[in-house]
């Protein structure tokens, strides 16, 4: 069967369209860790549409799945979305959509040094944070700037915090930087203004 747009739909390869709420992801499984991923200099633009109940869900774990993009249904984040992850760079990405969305740009869970600098993303004032990071253990996150947001919340932490680092541009006070839930202490957080 061809479709009006082209499409064969008889074709191995042939894939429904799937929902236009599901971000970039980058996922390994419990005991099987991606490991030495770096991405740099990139755009990309995604198509939106997320709400603030999409930006709390959770990517469940399926190992016995293959990793086809849409296996998780919608993402947490519009932009990138990592899990069993360790030691991964982002280096001068710049995350946008088409569509106003509420979720955060990035979703972290149980990744291991994490490395973001010269992070932009497009934000609605509605979004939590630029990044939802949940059981992470070193991150270095460098020079990070929410786009077109009224309130630069640059990230939100949940569950197991270790070994945190933000350098920032001296311009907000810490409380407006990031955010933790009862579970997350500050202890292990350090802000770096290097414009004081």
């Amino acid at each position: 069967m061809v479709l009006e747009n082209g499409g064969d739909t008889t074709v191995a390869y042939f894939k429904k369209h799937h929902d236009p709420k599901i971000g970039m992801s980058i996922t390994g499984q419990p005991g099987y860790l991606i490991e030495n991923v770096t991405l740099s200099n990139i755009y990309l633009q995604f198509a939106g549409g997320g709400t603030l109940s999409d930006a709390k869900r959770v990517m469940p774990d399926k190992p016995e799945s293959y990793p086809e993009y849409n296996n998780y249904g919608v993402t947490p984040a519009y932009g990138i979305n990592l899990k069993h992850i360790k030691n991964i760079q982002l280096n001068g990405i710049r995350l946008d959509f088409l569509k106003e969305d509420a979720r955060p740009a990035v979703f972290m869970e149980n990744v291991q040094d994490a490395d973001i600098s010269l992070l932009r993303a497009k934000l609605t004032d509605d979004a939590v944070a630029m990044i939802r990071s949940k059981d992470t253990r070193g991150l270095y996150l460098h020079d990070p700037k929410p786009l077109k947001t009224k309130k630069p919340l640059y990230i939100a932490f949940e569950g197991i915090t270790e070994d945190i680092t933000i350098m920032g541009d001296g311009e907000q006070k810490l409380n407006s930087i990031f955010n933790v839930n009862e579970v997350a202490g500050t202890k292990e957080i350090h802000v770096i203004n290097h414009y004081k």
